[in-house]
């Protein structure tokens, strides 16, 4: 059983058999929300998200501690990435590169590397910011001419990561390949 007002639960993460973050947004569609439950989804607690938060859509962990939600902000003009690094008692805001409208997903090759995929400002463009400091900045990474919003990523390696999404004009998907700093 989940936490009373919740609209929708977009993304889960685990960093063991008995604790997981869960990523959403409110039933009052005005806020993002994040539960963690540490008993093997026997009750969830709500963590508090920092303001101006509309929705979260992804979560990641990269160790028992440290973990990443990414979402969009309230004025629905920025995205927004959100860490904790003390297994999820306090959730800080990230400075994120300028240029986006949202972001959908994120993931991680290594416990400092991860990347985060969404769509830019004009919500034509898809957008990929990275981090190899755990966070502590975040950086736009090229992205191929023609590729619309990107709405999720996975890095089964620290070799490559594949980022899927629209591509611009086409009715079918994109995948990108081997994206790497």
């Amino acid at each position: 059983t989940v936490p009373s007002g919740t609209r929708y639960l977009n993304g889960i993460a685990c960093t063991s058999a008995s604790t997981c973050y869960a990523v959403g947004q409110n039933s009052s569609l005005d806020g993002g929300i994040i539960f963690a439950t540490t008993n093997s989804g026997s009750t969830w607690s709500t963590q508090t998200v920092p303001s101006g938060t509309l929705s979260l859509f992804g979560v990641v962990c990269t160790s028992a501690s440290t973990c990443y939600a990414v979402g969009e902000n309230s004025s629905l003009d920025l995205g927004i990435i959100f860490a904790t690094t003390n297994s999820g008692s306090t959730w800080s805001t990230q400075t994120v590169p300028s240029g986006t409208a949202d972001l959908l997903g994120v993931a991680c090759s290594s416990t400092a590397a991860c990347y985060a995929v969404g769509d830019d400002s004009s919500l034509v463009e898809g957008i990929i910011f990275a981090t190899t400091n755990s966070g502590s900045t975040w950086s736009t990474q090229t992205v191929p001419s023609g590729t619309a919003a990107l709405s999720g990523i996975a890095c089964p390696s620290t070799a490559a990561c594949y980022a899927v999404g629209a591509g611009a004009g086409t009715v079918g998907g994109l995948i990108l390949s081997s994206i790497t700093l």
